[in-house]
């Protein structure tokens, strides 16, 4: 009797223990995907003003770098680049009005791959170098106005972080070739150049040098140039001063003489008798060799002035001139004479 009531007992507490269990199971049961789902907040329209203002304060953000990255933005150009053109706000001044917000960009040019514009600390090669610019690069910045020495302008110039003076002779304004080709200016300029070559014409050819500047001569675009200035030029047709004019190509002898004798004989035969002209682009024929500006005239203007071989000449017979065309002071003036042939 005493075991079957401790076995209704412990039945009845084993009951009772199941359906305790039962009721607490909602709340240790594993949690499930919805337990963890987090609501995302509905977000409020955004005004055109409101996104004003995030999109300018996103750009002062990217306007100003942390302190951590100011060092890599302020470190100099890597080498052959500038700092790029300075141009002022928009404003309803009248098209073709001067200011002073608006600054002109300049590249070195006419300086070898191995040399360096030295930056001086006056306006002369007396003076001392205080920095030094590669060539081809952009971003000179003139400064005020120039000093002539010696027959070279020289102006104050600011590249980088360092100031001083340079031979304008080496810096060239930057013009786009689109402009360039589309000025009439330029065209007036080439066509005064033109007549005055065949005409022989000394004192006119030397009027569309800039003062200051000069004007050089290529036998071939590989060989080195002779430079003469504004005065030179004006004797040039009448000049008995013999110059070295480089080697010939393929025997590689000397080529030396006056200008009549070297060069008026080319500008003669392939200047003169031309039946094709092309903007910035060099017009030739066929050639075993290459056909290119020299390394240090690249980011200048040109006309190629092309004579094709004749019905009666062998098809390598042609011959090319190419006349640079540099801006000085938003002018456009003569700046070289380059000319090309059939080469070995």
């Amino acid at each position: 009797m005493l075991f079957k009531l401790w076995r209704w007992i412990f039945l009845f507490s084993t009951g009772l223990t199941i359906l305790t269990l039962v009721a607490c199971l909602p709340d240790i049961r594993s949690p499930s995907d919805e337990s963890i789902k987090v609501p995302t907040p509905k977000a409020s329209p955004i005004t055109n003003a409101e996104e004003s203002e995030q999109d300018a304060e996103s750009l002062e953000a990217i306007k100003s770098p942390s302190p951590d990255i100011q060092q890599e933005a302020d470190s100099p150009p890597t080498e052959g680049e500038g700092e790029g053109i300075e141009t002022s706000p928009t404003t309803d001044m009248p098209i073709g009005e001067a200011t002073d917000t608006i600054a002109i960009e300049y590249r070195v040019v006419f300086v070898e791959e191995d040399d360096v514009l030295n930056i001086r600390n006056g306006p002369g090669v007396e003076f001392d170098i205080v920095g030094e610019i590669r060539p081809g690069t952009r971003g000179v910045k003139i400064t005020g106005e120039g000093q002539v020495e010696i027959d070279s302008l020289w102006v104050p110039v600011e590249y980088e972080e360092v100031s001083g003076w340079v031979n304008s002779r080496f810096l060239t304004e930057l013009i786009s070739r689109e402009d360039f080709c589309n000025d009439e200016d330029v065209e007036k300029l080439v066509d005064a150049a033109f007549e005055a070559l065949v005409n022989e014409d000394g004192d006119e050819f030397s009027q569309l040098v800039a003062e200051g500047r000069s004007l050089r001569f290529r036998r071939h675009w590989w060989n080195p140039e002779v430079i003469f200035n504004k005065d030179e030029v004006a004797s040039l047709f009448e000049s008995e001063e013999s110059y070295s004019w480089g080697i010939a190509d393929g025997s590689g002898d000397p080529i030396e003489g006056t200008f009549s004798e070297v060069i008026l004989p080319l500008l003669e035969r392939n200047l003169k008798a031309h039946s094709e002209r092309g903007c910035d682009e060099i017009l030739h024929g066929g050639t075993a060799g290459l056909v290119q500006l020299p390394t240090s005239y690249e980011g200048t203007n040109y006309y190629s002035f092309f004579r094709p071989a004749g019905p009666d000449e062998f098809e390598l017979d042609w011959g090319t001139w190419v006349m640079g065309v540099e801006f000085w002071q938003g002018q456009p003036y003569l700046s070289y004479m380059v000319h090309y042939e059939w080469e070995i």
